[in-house]
């Protein structure tokens, strides 16, 4: 049950990263700051790239997870968390650099990226934080390694 909620917590992860990229193309087209066009700055150029780079990433581990998912795979488990986890960590990236883009009306109430920041936080946190698909992920690739479950400092299996 935990892998359907998790890979629609992935895409709806991307979406918020395609809204955050589409209002901070928009806004940096035509704000104009210090006589050019936000656009035109490297910063803001920088910030553009990594959503937009992020953006496809996630599209193309929502359709792996998806599709291991489709094929009943058991792969699709880990897949999904790896997805869930960049997507929404992308996500709160996307959002808080389109608060950066948009200045302090971006933190308003009712402005879309102030919205999308409250819903990208909302992502990292629901249907295990990324901190347990840290956890999840680093575990299975500790087993796939051969190393077999982390030991607690008592000698235990974690």
């Amino acid at each position: 049950v935990l892998d359907i909620g998790r890979h629609s917590v992935a895409a709806g992860s991307t979406g918020i990263i395609a809204a955050a990229l589409e209002g901070s193309v928009r806004h940096a087209a035509v704000r104009r700051q210090g006589g050019a066009l936000l656009g035109e700055h490297q910063l803001i150029q920088r910030l553009i790239t990594r959503m937009a780079v992020d953006l496809r990433a996630a599209r193309a581990l929502c359709r792996d997870a998806g599709a291991l998912k489709d094929a009943g795979d058991p792969a699709t488990l880990m897949a999904t968390c790896a997805a869930k986890y960049f997507a929404s960590t992308a996500a709160m990236r996307a959002a808080t650099d389109a608060v950066q883009i948009h200045g302090a009306v971006g933190c308003s109430d009712g402005h879309p990226a102030n919205r999308l920041f409250r819903d990208a936080k909302i992502m990292e946190i629901i249907e295990g934080s990324s901190q347990i698909q840290e956890i999840l992920i680093a575990q299975h690739a500790l087993t796939a390694a051969g190393a077999g479950r982390p030991r607690t400092p008592e000698g235990g299996a974690s």
